[in-house]
């Protein structure tokens, strides 16, 4: 990541193979805080029936909001893990080759951990999301930079085939451990978590017409990429206006590594 020095902290140059999977550039920090990271869209990020999935900007809103709150910290050798994420959209993505940017700045920090928040927004300057990422630091030294990882990993032209997605039914989908998709730490990288989480949640309710609206995820445990990751949805309501889906995600060796509620909505839709 490029960094304004006058900044006060310069953040090291963290991209690892999940950035380059969903196509982002560095992200560059301002002198008083703030970040802009921006991401490249296509037709990658369309789903098997053709719609661009909106889960795909998860990585962009975990590195975006995140490069706030940790370029914020109090002590520079210390390091972030995030804890929560939340967005909220308000249109879906492009998929025809322009830019995503993402524009952030920390909203609380302490000396423990941090708030960032930030919205995403299209080429013409159109409002697709606001989201928010909460981040704990770590008393340790900041990890060296990962080493770059290929294009993206096996898989073909859509996002869910991309990053090698297998659907059973609609009861889980799994994700195979893929060191392509991990964080500079070694681990699942927690966007590509929401990712996950919102495709799960949008094959469980399987409803035509329905969008995805919020995605609020809890991180528990770090997810070591050996192995295979599921991604468990229950709906908990379906109206004809509004669905809302919790995900659990566990890791290979069966612990819960993270929870996300995921709500869809209706454009037409009557509630009940």
């Amino acid at each position: 990541m490029s960094a304004n020095a006058s900044a006060g902290i310069v953040l090291p140059a963290v991209f690892t193979g999940a950035e380059r999977v969903f196509h982002m550039a560095p992200t560059e920090l301002a002198a008083d805080g703030a970040t802009t990271t921006t991401m490249m869209t296509g037709p990658w990020m369309l789903d098997r029936a053709g719609v661009p999935v909106r889960g795909g900007l998860g990585v962009l809103i975990d590195v975006g909001v995140g490069s706030a709150v940790l370029a914020a910290r109090p002590e520079p050798d210390s390091w972030g893990v995030t804890t929560e994420i939340s967005v909220d959209f308000c249109t879906g993505p492009p998929a025809d080759g322009s830019r995503v940017m993402a524009t952030a700045r920390p909203v609380q920090i302490g000396r423990r951990g941090g708030l960032g928040a930030g919205e995403l927004r299209s080429e013409d300057g159109q409002l697709i999301a606001i989201g928010s990422q909460r981040q704990r630091y770590l008393a340790r030294a900041t990890p060296p930079p990962a080493t770059p990882g290929p294009a993206r990993p096996p898989g073909g032209s859509t996002l869910p085939d991309l990053l090698g997605l297998e659907f059973r039914d609609h009861s889980a989908l799994r994700l195979p451990g893929c060191p392509e998709l991990g964080n500079v730490s070694g681990v699942l990288h927690g966007g590509v978590v929401l990712c996950c989480a919102e495709v799960a949640a949008t094959s469980a309710v399987g409803q035509p017409g329905f969008t995805t609206s919020s995605v609020r995820v809890t991180y528990l445990r770090p997810v070591r990429l050996v192995g295979d990751i599921r991604f468990v949805p229950q709906v908990l309501n379906l109206s004809r206006s509004v669905a809302t889906v919790q995900v659990r995600v566990t890791r290979p060796d069966g612990k819960l590594a993270a929870i996300a509620t995921v709500v869809r909505e209706s454009a037409g839709g009557v509630p009940n």
